[in-house]
């Protein structure tokens, strides 16, 4: 059934054996159909994701602690509500991609991340760190489910372990090149480099959330919606 301007009022079998048909086709393709700029948007969110998690306690070191303004328990705690932030990130953004999209909240994703870092990196209380954290923890914990599955949608079978390694990789990339980048910046001025920190990972989001705005919405998601063509 459709409405006056073509689209499904309601999912059909039609609907959903055409949805079917286009990620079959998808799968059959012998060649990547995704810019390399979009994969590799893609796999900076997990190079993001691992960064962050091991940078803040960089950020947090001895050296820098003190001139956070925050105690060894409070600092433990805003490590943790970074991690919490995590699990809602997941299961709330997941649930909204099913329901407006993979690209849209891929891109919001992204955003909650750049403003929960730029936010600690101007925070200037316990309340801001705690609020900030857990903002980028829901970003980066809805990143780290939504990139596996837009690639799943868009990439063709024959390419998807290729383009999921390079994803792993960005993400062990950032294991292992962050702290040795945070700890410089730390040892060279950790009065401020706590903050610097923070606003490097806040650029690279954002410099994601750019990239992502000029990606395509995956087949699954545009055939769901009715927009076959």
């Amino acid at each position: 059934m459709t409405n006056p301007q073509g689209s499904p009022t309601k999912k059909s079998p039609d609907v959903y054996s055409k949805v079917a048909e286009l990620t079959a086709r998808i799968d059959r393709l012998p060649t990547m159909v995704l810019p390399i700029s979009v994969i590799l948007a893609l796999a900076f969110g997990y190079f993001i994701a691992l960064y962050d998690v091991i940078d803040i306690g960089v950020a947090f070191s001895g050296t820098s602690l003190p001139y956070t303004g925050l105690t060894t328990t409070e600092a433990t705690t805003v490590v943790s509500m970074g991690l919490f932030g995590y699990i809602p990130g997941a299961l709330i953004l997941g649930y909204l991609a099913d329901k407006v999209g993979r690209k849209p909240m891929l891109m919001f994703t992204a955003l909650l991340t750049a403003i929960g870092s730029l936010g600690n990196a101007l925070s200037v209380n316990y309340p801001m760190f705690l609020v900030f954290r857990f903002i980028t923890g829901m970003g980066i914990g809805g990143d780290l489910i939504l990139v596996p599955t837009y690639l799943v949608e868009m990439v063709p079978a024959v390419k998807r372990g290729q383009y999921f390694n390079l994803v792993y990789i960005a993400g062990w990339a950032g294991l292992g090149l962050g702290p040795f980048l945070a700890s410089i910046i730390d040892i060279l001025n950790p009065a401020i480099g706590w903050r610097v920190i923070f606003l490097i990972g806040a650029t690279l989001a954002f410099i994601v959330l750019v990239i992502r705005s000029h990606a395509d919405e995956t087949v699954r998601m545009l055939a769901l919606k009715g927009k076959i063509d």
